[in-house]
């Protein structure tokens, strides 16, 4: 498409408005408006400098008040000079004896990014039963499926503390279970890091370097750049935030100073970042730090359970039988379950009777505690969607005896930590609107014990927002999109005839019906009834539309204000939890020229007016040797009042909306361009043009014949010449 002159097109939009022909929302300023340059500060106090062309030549440029460059001009070239932050400005210049506005969208990238604190942990491990602590428990800490550290062993306070660690997941698994005791399971904990987002994570300069930001670094440019995001999954754990400014306070012709702010929440150092930046404060780099709080360290605690001892079993001693040494036989007496057996005593001094033994003690139980200690469960939760609560219903039976049933819900972090009763239980998730439900799980809760468990929840549905924009990317109000399966659908499935005498034509027709339907919905497939999800865009241009599959779709724009193609395009809707993007349309372009058929050639100089179906007068110019082109133009009549001289001419055209771009050559009798030498042709429009004149022409010298005619007849009738 021809280049369009971009001081005419905002005069014919301005002029549609005014009639109401052209949509609201057509032309919307956004809150991040696209810069006509792109820069990238290296180095803290650089400026910049550029130019723009004009159509005309410059003959005087004012830049306004508090100016963030210096401005020249050099014939038909606007210049900026010293441009030392983001801007957005109007400068005013006289072109061709004519003022007019020209708004200037600079950006200034500057680099924004975040330094990372280390965590630590504590782990106190202790009995169960008597709550003293552990010693020389091994273990191994591990970050994500990875070891990071092994060989860690508690002391004699039954602790291991562990420092320097970085942001992230991590988990102390016990590496040996001390003599005595249980096995357990391990302790899982995070360590918090400041994550930083918005801004822009990729940019490509004026210059075309392309410029790309790091893992913890966001690029912003004023008003030009979305807001910076600093948020934290532990937000208690940041005790401070420092933010450090390079060359911070410059100005037009004066140099900045490094400076450093200290903020006590996250929500304050972001809402001060963002303003310095949207205010165009902001000319260097950014470095932001953070400080964990001094009761940071997260501490835990882990008790092992005591194996049950095996019973002893103590032989029950039998009593030995009684000597008699007074007679011949030796009489032995079987003793009886019941009494133990006495000796007979005789005059001969004999041994004394042995005496009944007594039983060994049995060792006493030691006696359990009067209360069971609760333990202590941590429900960690993964999803591939942040900031998403999930709920739980723990339900068992408790070892003391009796049911338990209670439900749970995570808190921001993602995570549930709570007491229950010791006993068997089983986890269970409820439903969550937009996620797949993980399987149960089933514990067994010691007594002052401890029980980790993880659930992933993988995320089924997504909330889309479709940004329909046009072919100059400004956002469109009013247009409905819709969600489409991509690729073509399958045809009906042909029936295989089977060997019978009897003909069913009810199949036949059904299989006709189908392959009709079929075909008249691929004909045109994108319509609103063949739409599986269907939103409309706002006065932002933006569509939200809720609960949609992770499914691959592809979005078109179906039902467009007036002024805008009918041409349907198609922009693909990866699958997956994207949730942004951007839909294309387009705007019906008319490249308007005036062509002379008295001279067979384009008619230069002349001046033009664009007339709606009401004579209301939408925009003027002049002709020239290119095409005009008219955007945004509503579908309709119009008129073209064609003036040269003192002659004018209107010549109507019609404009439709099934092209977005449309070629009008309107023909008028008035003359154009010839080539120096070169013979013109009349054609019979022309002569029908010219017939008017000659006509009057033949009137007149009719007129003189009679006269004259007149003036010879009176002659002779006076008897001569006088």
């Amino acid at each position: 498409m021809k280049t369009v002159n971009r001081l005419a097109a905002v005069a014919l939009a301005a002029a549609f408005a005014f009639a109401s022909a052209l949509p609201a929302g057509a032309v919307v300023v956004t809150d991040a408006p696209t810069p006509d340059r792109v820069y990238f500060r290296e180095t803290a106090g650089d400026t910049f400098s550029g130019s723009f062309a004009m159509d005309k030549e410059i003959t005087n440029v004012e830049a306004g008040e508090d100016p963030a460059f210096t401005v020249s001009f050099e014939g038909n070239t606007l210049k900026f000079d010293s441009l030392y932050a983001s801007a957005e400005q109007t400068v005013k210049l006289v072109c061709g004896g004519e003022t007019v506005e020209k708004k200037l969208g600079l950006a200034v990238y500057d680099p924004v990014d975040v330094a990372t604190a280390k965590g630590s942990v504590t782990l106190t491990v202790k009995n169960s039963r008597t709550l003293k602590p552990i010693p020389n428990a091994a273990y191994t800490l591990y970050k994500g499926t990875a070891s990071v550290k092994t060989g860690l062993t508690t002391d004699k306070a039954g602790q291991i503390t562990v420092g320097s660690l970085d942001p992230g997941e991590y988990e102390l698994r016990p590496a040996s279970t001390p003599k005595g005791y249980k096995d357990t399971s391990g302790v899982k904990f995070s360590v918090t890091g400041l994550e930083i987002s918005g801004g822009d994570k990729e940019i490509r300069t004026s210059e075309g370097k392309k410029i790309v930001a790091g893992d913890s670094e966001v690029l912003i440019a004023g008003k030009f750049s979305p807001a910076v995001e600093l948020t934290a999954s532990n937000e208690k754990q940041i005790g401070s935030v420092t933010v450090e400014y390079e060359n911070f306070g410059a100005a037009l012709g004066e140099k900045g100073e490094s400076k450093t702010f200290e903020y006590v929440t996250l929500q304050a150092a972001q809402e001060e970042l963002n303003h310095l930046k949207n205010s165009g404060q902001i000319c260097g780099a950014v470095h932001i730090s953070y400080k964990l709080a001094e009761k940071s360290g997260r501490s835990y605690t882990q008790y092992l359970t005591e194996k049950e001892p095996e019973p002893t079993l103590v032989p029950t001693p039998v009593p030995a039988p009684p000597v008699n040494q007074g007679g011949t036989t030796n009489t032995v007496t079987k003793p009886t379950p019941t009494t133990a057996p006495t000796p007979k005593v005789t005059p001969t001094p004999a041994p004394t009777a042995t005496s009944k033994p007594t039983s060994t003690p049995i060792p006493t139980a030691t006696p359990a505690p009067t209360s069971v200690l609760d333990g202590q469960l941590t429900i960690t939760c993964t999803s591939d969607k942040t900031g998403q609560a999930f709920s739980f219903e723990v339900s068992g039976t408790r070892a003391e005896g009796g049911k338990f049933k209670k439900d749970f819900k995570t808190g921001t972090d993602g995570k549930i930590v709570t007491d229950i009763p010791a006993g068997e239980y089983t986890i269970t998730p409820k439903n969550v609107k937009g996620f797949e439900l993980p399987e149960a799980q089933a514990i067994e809760m010691a007594a002052g014990g401890s029980a980790y468990l993880t659930f992933s929840f993988v995320a089924n549905q997504r909330d889309l927002t479709l940004t329909v924009v046009d072919n100059d990317g400004q956002p469109v109000a009013g247009a409905t999109v819709g969600l489409f399966e991509p690729g073509e659908a399958p045809l009906p499935e042909v029936k295989k005839e089977t060997e019978s005498d009897s003909t069913d034509i009810s199949e036949t027709l059904a299989q006709i019906k189908d392959q009709k339907a079929a075909d008249e919905k691929w004909a045109d497939p994108y319509t609103k009834a063949n739409a599986i999800y269907v939103g409309k865009t706002s006065e932002d241009g933006t569509a939200l539309i809720q609960n949609v599959p992770v499914a691959e779709f592809v979005a078109v724009p179906i039902e467009l204000p007036n002024g805008y193609s009918a041409e349907k395009i198609a922009t693909e809707i990866p699958s997956g939890l994207g949730s942004k993007f951007t839909v294309a349309c387009k705007y019906v372009a008319v490249d308007l020229s005036v062509w002379s058929t008295a001279t067979n050639s384009l008619v230069v100089g002349a001046d033009l007016v664009l007339l709606s179906e009401d004579d209301t007068e939408l925009a003027k110019w002049k002709s020239g040797e290119t095409a005009h082109c008219l955007i945004r133009v509503p579908q309709g009549e119009y008129a073209l009042k064609i003036t040269q001289g003192v002659q004018s001419d209107t010549v109507h055209f019609e404009v439709g909306k099934d092209k977005s771009l449309q070629e009008v050559k309107v023909e008028t009798y008035l003359p154009g361009e010839v080539a120096e030498g070169e013979a013109q042709e009349l054609t019979l429009k022309d002569l029908e043009h010219l017939l008017p004149f000659a006509a009057a022409g033949f009137v007149l010298l009719a007129g003189v014949i009679v006269a004259l005619l007149i003036y010879r007849d009176s002659r002779k009738r006076s008897g001569g010449h006088r």
